[in-house]
């Protein structure tokens, strides 16, 4: 309830309890009541809201794209990490089904005010979610993002002009997917989570990619952690270094192959 009455009034949960005895208007009573409906039918908050929070910005969500979790800031930390250590200038990135544009819109923040120029290709095989991912780039009036509707399944891609390439695929094994929570099953894109298959699909494409890759580029991979073998696997031999890197749970979460 706090937080739905924080985003009604504009205010943090503090300002909450500093003006406890304010009564609500009646068009914030209306907006409150048809929230706390969307609530009870188990909407996500974040598409309750239209807006997150990701790596300190604030974007426009809703159903037209998969909800970023914080495991996938984990992602954007290690790719700006491998950036700023090295001498790209420009800076190359390719992202690999962006959604929201969350990966994106972080990285060319994150570079924006720096002396070194950043340009990234988005794409993803969903009108919708490229829309949604223009709307967040032009909320920060981000023009060094071009989107690109392509499915990196089927069209034809080379990696070769690229510093550092980045993505979320969608990796949970079918046979997992109906083991999620409702609410994800029910409100998040389906195809955003899973490959209707092993959960392996993009990394198998992945790995005809890694071929076009410069020397000295890197690929930077969200896993589901239960296949870890698997995707070792299926990247062996690609003259690539592999490191794993673990999320908070513990878990396997982090792919990186670095030419």
């Amino acid at each position: 309830m706090e937080l739905l009455l924080c985003d009604i009034l504009d205010c943090k949960r503090i300002d909450l309890y500093l003006n406890y005895d304010r009564p609500l208007r009646s068009e914030e009573l209306d907006k409150l009541h048809n929230y706390i409906v969307l609530v009870t039918k188990s909407v996500p908050l974040q598409y309750i809201f239209g807006k997150m929070q990701f790596y300190g910005l604030e974007l426009f969500i809703d159903k037209r794209a998969l909800i970023p979790r914080q495991e996938t800031e984990q992602l954007v930390k290690i790719a700006i990490e491998f950036l700023e250590d090295s001498n790209f200038n420009p800076i190359q990135i390719l992202d690999i089904g962006t959604g929201s544009g969350c990966i994106a819109i972080s990285i060319a923040s994150h570079f924006k005010d720096t002396t070194r120029k950043c340009y990234i290709d988005a794409i993803d095989n969903s009108v919708d979610s490229l829309e949604l991912a223009k709307e967040n780039a032009q909320k920060y009036n981000l023009n060094n993002i071009e989107f690109h509707l392509l499915d990196i399944l089927k069209g034809n891609i080379s990696l070769e002009k690229y510093n550092c390439i980045v993505s979320n695929p969608p990796y949970i094994p079918l046979k997992n997917y109906n083991l999620l929570d409702k609410q994800i099953r029910e409100y998040e894109p389906q195809s955003s989570l899973t490959d209707f298959s092993d959960g392996l699909t993009f990394y198998k494409r992945y790995k005809e990619l890694v071929e076009t890759m410069q020397v000295g580029s890197m690929m930077i991979l969200e896993i589901d952690g239960s296949n870890t073998n698997d995707l070792l696997e299926i990247f062996k031999n690609n003259n690539c270094k592999i490191e794993i890197f673990k999320d908070l749970a513990g878990i396997d979460r982090i792919m990186t192959l670095k030419k």
